[in-house]
């Protein structure tokens, strides 16, 4: 007879469903294909925040080649309005996630290695300008310098030769005329100078406002240019914000149904394992009577190979009773046929029955 197994071990659970897993196992197994349900979730999640993220990027370098396309079509007015946030949208969108920034770097890179450019061409043609502005001043100093000498030399050439004595005679018309033409020649010279000197200080002031207009000029284009990023940077972000919250919506939307999913089949999965446990009891009721009937026949076993024993013995009793009865049988035929030859002999009868020989022969 095979060993009881019990009820709630392993070995009943293999023995009734084969090499299927026990309730706890299944438990597990679920829990764990739960798990692995919700990390693909979230892997899927990231794979589609980051497509997302490529494809904003991917826009927003198109927005920025088209505004800048339109931008060298179209000169840029001073006055023109700038299509700014309010402060209240602004202010609502302070708190946003610094990494939606990442996607506007190129086009920051861009823009203002542009304006880096334009600087710095502009301040290449100042410093072309300044630099030949001083030449030329360096230049106009020189001639005048070397005029000033030469008029020196000149004047000191034509200077009477002073006598040790004082001469007591008055000088001759033609001298005194001579002095009078060259004073009115250094009169005129000097004027003349002084005039260029004007001329060219004026000349300096104006190019002087000139470089400071147009470094005005530059730092205001600088600041519309970095306006117009900031604001185009701003409504970019509030879009791709608004974007990322109804794809937030969505995957939350995706969660929920995932998790009544789950929770549904956690349902059924609970259900199929209070089954399993229910079938597990009946069949364990069952297999109780099973033992109480394997026990009854095994008793009943035993007391049908004793009463066959016993109708053995008694077989065996009876047979031997039979082999004397027949013996006896025999006897007593023997004897009863003995008594009737002892009658038939009485009654003078031949002694001679059995072929003509005698009964004692």
């Amino acid at each position: 007879m095979e060993p009881r197994v019990s009820r709630r071990g392993p070995e009943f659970c293999k023995a009734l469903n084969g090499d299927s897993l026990r309730p706890d196992d299944l438990t597990r197994q679920a829990k764990e294909s739960t798990y692995q349900a919700t990390q693909e979730l979230s892997s899927m999640n990231a794979e589609f925040l980051e497509e997302l993220m490529r494809n904003r990027a991917l826009m927003s370098a198109v927005k920025t080649i088209e505004e800048e396309k339109r931008r060298q079509s179209v000169p840029t007015q001073p006055g023109a309005a700038n299509p700014l946030l309010s402060l209240e949208q602004t202010a609502a969108y302070s708190n946003a996630d610094l990494s939606a920034q990442v996607a506007f770097t190129e086009e920051e890179d861009a823009a203002e290695a542009l304006r880096d450019a334009r600087i710095q061409a502009v301040l290449s043609e100042l410093e072309a300008c300044m630099d030949m502005m001083q030449a030329e001043w360096m230049e106009e100093q020189t001639l005048r310098a070397a005029e000033a000498k030469t008029t020196e030399a000149t004047a000191t050439d034509q200077e009477p030769a002073v006598p040790d004595m004082p001469s007591m005679e008055a000088p001759a018309p033609a001298e005194l005329t001579a002095l009078a033409e060259r004073d009115a020649e250094i009169v005129e010279q000097s004027e003349l100078e002084r005039r260029s000197q004007k001329e060219a200080e004026q000349e300096r002031q104006d190019q002087l406002r000139a470089i400071e207009g147009a470094e005005a000029a530059l730092m205001l284009e600088k600041h519309e240019v970095d306006l117009q990023i900031l604001s185009r940077q701003v409504q970019q972000l509030c879009e791709l914000q608004l974007e990322n919250g109804k794809q937030m919506k969505k995957l939350a939307e995706n969660g929920l149904k995932l998790a009544e999913k789950m929770k549904k089949e956690e349902n059924k999965r609970r259900d199929a394992l209070l089954l399993v446990d229910q079938q597990t009891e009946l069949l364990a009721l069952q297999l109780d009577v099973l033992e109480a009937k394997e026990a009854e026949r095994a008793e009943w076993e035993a007391t049908r190979m004793g009463a066959k024993k016993a109708a053995e013995q008694v077989e065996a009793q009876v047979e031997v009773m039979m082999t004397d009865s027949e013996r006896l049988l025999m006897k007593t035929k023997a004897y009863e046929e003995l008594g009737q030859e002892i009658e038939s002999i009485k009654r003078g009868g031949s002694p001679f029955k059995w072929g003509g020989k005698g009964f004692f022969n």
